[in-house]
Order: structure tokens, then C-alpha cells, then sequence
């Protein structure tokens, strides 16, 4: 897949979602720093084979910007600030540029797993390959409402997180078939055409 540079070492935990939380008002991005923790978790449930098939099963699929990211809470439960290292959500707004599937607010916020804290250093996770996303970035997402946070939205699957850099679709999964696999690297015009098409 088409990543960003970062070291690798791996980093496994479980997690559970959390309540928002600060994040640095001066930038509208938590203080991140560090190479990658780069994290691997069991295999999702309702593996799709296709960009269609999981198009037809996503409650939402949105193209849009990030306009602010935000730190959460941390993820394990009793987690604590002087614990080695615990898992920390991160909260992005989108302002959505077209809905291509259900009927989202202009603005939504979205949750996913994005940093590791230790002591007071905040590194960025690498889920399966997937860095956190930074404000100004466009991003092509599938998701559904976020289980226990109403009115916000989580990933549908990590098959479903892209980001479109130059007009082309780009997916940084660690994975070597379905949907990733099939519009890394492509159009985004030919990738929607697939999704016309139900490919």
C-alpha cells in the first residue's frame, strides 16, 4: 500500500472506545511526536472482497476535509497518565464535500484509534499500516455511528479509510487484496465509477 515513512515496532493492545477529550487550541491538533507505534490487531469481521460490496453494506460513505483532530480520553479502561503506555482515540472533524451514500451533517466528528501515550510523549499509532490523519488532509471514508458516542461516527471497517492525495486514492491498510488493495493508487474518478458500476 502507499504509506508515510515511520519506523516500525510492534505494539499490540486491546482497546475500547472513549469519551472526547482537550486537544491543543493553538493548532487544532494534539502535540504528536516521535516515530510510529505501529499496532496489529485481530482480523476484522465481514471481510469484503470488493470496494462495492462494502459500499452496499456501509451505512455512510462521505469524501471530505479534516478541519480539526482532537485527543481523546484513553481507550483502556483505568487507564492513567503514569502507566508505560496506553492507547488514546482520536476525534476528527470532517467537513464533508459530498455524501456518496446516507444523509450526513455537513460537519461530522469521527473517532478512531490514532495515538499512544507515554509519560507526557504522544505518539502516533500506525493501525494495520493506518496513521493518524492530519488537519487539511482529504479523506474517503466508510462508517457507521459509533457504538456508546451518539452523534459520532466510527470507521465501518479499516478496509474503508482512505485519504485522496493528488486525485487518486490512497490506503495505507497492510494488506495485499480486497478493497484496499483494489483502488490503491487509482483515480478517484475511476474508483467511483467502480462504485456506479457496484464492483
Amino acid at each position: 500500500m502507499t504509506g508515510r515513512k515511520g519506523t516500525c515496532g510492534v505494539f499490540a493492545a486491546l482497546a475500547l472506545l472513549a469519551v472526547a477529550c482537550a486537544s491543543d487550541p493553538t493548532s487544532g491538533s494534539p502535540q504528536v511526536a516521535g516515530e510510529p507505534v505501529y499496532l496489529f490487531t485481530a482480523p476484522e469481521p465481514g471481510y469484503f472482497a470488493t470496494i462495492g460490496e462494502m459500499f452496499d453494506e456501509s451505512p455512510l460513505v462521505v469524501l471530505g476535509e479534516v478541519v480539526k483532530v482532537e485527543r481523546g480520553e484513553p481507550m483502556s479502561e483505568g487507564a492513567h497518565p503514569d502507566e508505560d503506555s496506553f492507547l488514546v482515540m482520536g476525534l476528527y472533524t470532517v467537513r464533508v464535500t459530498e455524501a456518496l451514500k446516507g444523509t450526513p451533517d455537513p460537519t461530522i466528528i469521527v473517532r478512531r484509534t490514532s495515538f499512544s501515550q507515554s509519560g507526557d510523549e504522544l505518539r502516533p499509532v500506525a493501525l494495520e499500516g493506518i496513521l493518524p490523519n492530519e488537519v487539511g488532509d482529504s479523506v474517503f471514508w466508510f462508517l457507521e455511528e459509533s457504538d456508546g458516542s451518539p452523534g459520532m461516527l466510527q470507521a465501518f471497517r479499516l478496509q474503508g479509510i482512505f485519504e485522496v492525495r493528488d486525485g487518486m486514492v490512497v490506503s495505507e491498510l497492510n494488506v495485499e487484496h480486497g478493497p484496499a488493495h483494489q483502488v490503491d493508487g487509482r483515480l478517484l474518478a475511476e474508483v467511483l465509477d467502480l462504485l456506479a458500476e457496484g464492483s
